[in-house]
């Protein structure tokens, strides 16, 4: 095997090595590398062999590094110089030298093994290999812009968007308006909400899943950022009829002793309101509970529900009474004034923290930011 049989078979493999290398899975490029070798080796009166400065490939450097010093910058060189046929148009159109941009197209010519330009007085010419090659770096470089421009925009509608993770009642009642509100003044933003289980929500954030979560602080979450955002109030809800909701004056206030014996919705044992709820009954004071219990009233549980809302729709039937959060009987008021009455719970007054869960180690994006203190002013003015 002579010199110039070894050359070429080298430039074959260099070629093809290369561009496998970068990643570039085109089948064009396996046509052009495997015929490339061959063709030239049929012509031994071509361009390729009678310009004896045409330097081969270092043969002794692995692939790896040889596949290194291929960049894109040359590629580009390339490009520009086989589309408009001058090495100083060329040069202008990337902001170079002529001098500079010669020497990039050498390079590659020698990184290749190959003479890529036939020069004449007039223009450059592309040989035969490197108008195959042309075809390829096009479709390598038209796909990475398509990719780019792909990335940019999904960069674009992720900061525009974010997802908040709440519970069904904070879902179906507090947020509603809070986005609604949100959304008129910032209608650019997109939120997806997530109504889950209330012990999944800090789950969902962990993992990534939202952006951030809104629940009460009814567990331990010191390894999530933890932002307040408003109190809430247990109240009582009783049907207009009860006497309970005919105390004068109008807006007298129950203790909680008071609903010793009545038959009260609760909901079911496990979620944080029902734990809540039976705390505060167990702390009522001996004294009232056993006076209580000496006239045959104890807390008397008609009904476990799942739902607020079918608390409220039983509650409304006249069929008891029922400890739910101020800010879903506020909701439920305002849809049926006349069939529900809310009186405020002291002795004890019981507060719920309403919290924002985020990742310690990950900044909340900049409208998750927005509509956090959008929401504690909402909050601050009654609205």
């Amino acid at each position: 095997m002579n010199k110039t049989t070894r050359s070429c078979k080298q430039a074959r493999v260099f070629s093809a090595q290369r561009f496998k290398g970068m990643g570039y899975q085109h089948t064009a490029i396996t046509r052009w590398a495997a015929t490339l070798g061959k063709r030239e080796m049929l012509k031994p009166s071509s361009k390729l062999l009678q310009n004896q400065s045409m330097i081969s490939p270092t043969r002794s450097l692995p692939v790896s590094q040889l596949l290194q010093r291929l960049t894109m910058r040359q590629l580009r060189a390339f490009m520009a110089v086989a589309e408009v046929g001058s090495m100083t148009q060329a040069a202008a159109l990337m902001h170079l030298t002529p001098s500079a941009m010669s020497m990039l197209i050498k390079s590659l010519e020698e990184e290749l093994g190959l003479q890529l330009f036939e020069r004449t007085t007039r223009k450059l010419l592309l040989t035969e290999s490197a108008t195959r090659l042309l075809t390829v770096v096009q479709a390598v470089f038209a796909s990475l812009e398509v990719a780019v421009e792909q990335l940019h925009s999904q960069s674009d509608l992720r900061a525009q968007q974010f997802i908040i993770a709440t519970s069904p009642l904070m879902a179906a009642s507090l947020l509603p308006s809070l986005i609604a509100s949100f959304c008129k003044s910032h209608p650019h933003v997109q939120i997806r909400l997530i109504d889950t289980a209330a012990d999944a929500i800090a789950g969902l954030v962990r993992s990534g899943k939202a952006d951030v979560g809104i629940c009460t602080l009814d567990h331990d979450f010191s390894d999530l950022k933890i932002s307040a955002l408003m109190e809430d109030c247990l109240m009582l809800a009783c049907h207009p009829s009860h006497p309970l909701a005919t105390l004068k004056p109008i807006h007298s206030a129950i203790r909680w002793e008071q609903l010793l014996g009545e038959r009260l919705i609760l909901l079911t044992k496990g979620s944080g309101l029902r734990h809540l709820v039976d705390q505060t009954l167990n702390k009522l004071p001996i004294k009232a509970r056993k006076q209580m219990a000496s006239l045959g009233k104890n807390v008397d549980s008609s009904y476990e529900v799942a739902h607020v809302a079918t608390a409220v729709g039983l509650v409304r039937s006249g069929q008891g009474m029922s400890v739910l959060p101020a800010y879903a009987l506020s909701r439920a008021l305002a849809e049926q004034k006349n069939s529900l009455v809310m009186r405020s719970l002291i002795k004890p007054v019981v507060k719920r923290k309403i919290v924002a869960l985020s990742l310690k180690q990950r900044p909340l994006p900049k409208n998750a930011q927005l509509f956090l203190a959008h929401f504690k002013r909402s909050v601050a003015a009654g609205v």
